[in-house]
């Protein structure tokens, strides 16, 4: 029997080596996905809950707690490390974080903007370009602590792939 007629059979019929290589990538990508989601829904809702610190604008206005943090650290690098710090550390896989990473990135201004565009005070004729511009004012506010936490991934990734390539050129380890 070739792969292609193993690949036809349910998964209850194939070898158990099969079902597991199947299983174990299913269940990383929910693993994946579940720590994409808490990303996503974690930091978009602190931005959409907190807009005025974020949105551009004269006074950037943080909650009450944010001045006492340690280190120097503000609002919304803390923020930024809490919820997109698993993504990067825990995703299977560095294809996997970056992917999550991204579409975090991507995707978390969109309530805040919503809550900007429902406010009446906003409409007017400007309305499609302060929605861009804050738009890509999120978006700085979270690359540097999306950028934080991924190089330490790509660092390790990188290691890990010239200590695999150096053992196997020479073929002792």
């Amino acid at each position: 029997m070739d792969a292609s007629q193993a690949s036809d059979r349910p998964a209850s019929n194939r070898p158990a080596s099969d079902r597991g290589v199947s299983d174990r990538r299913a269940s990383d990508r929910h693993w994946n996905l579940a720590l994409f989601g808490y990303g996503l829904i974690g930091l978009s809702a602190v931005v959409a809950a907190h807009p005025q610190a974020y949105l551009f604008g004269k006074i950037m206005s943080v909650p009450g707690w944010a001045p006492d943090l340690p280190f120097g650290m503000g609002f919304h690098e803390l923020v930024g490390f809490a919820f997109l710090a698993p993504i990067a550390w825990l995703s299977r896989g560095t294809a996997a974080a970056l992917r999550g990473l991204l579409f975090c990135l991507l995707l978390t201004p969109l309530p805040a903007l919503l809550r900007f565009a429902a406010d009446p005070g906003q409409w007017h004729s400007g309305l499609p370009i302060n929605l861009a511009f804050n738009y890509l004012w999120i978006q700085l506010s979270c690359v540097a602590p999306a950028l934080a936490v991924l190089v330490p991934r790509l660092a390790l990734a990188l290691g890990r792939r010239l200590r695999r390539g150096r053992t196997g050129a020479n073929g002792e380890g």
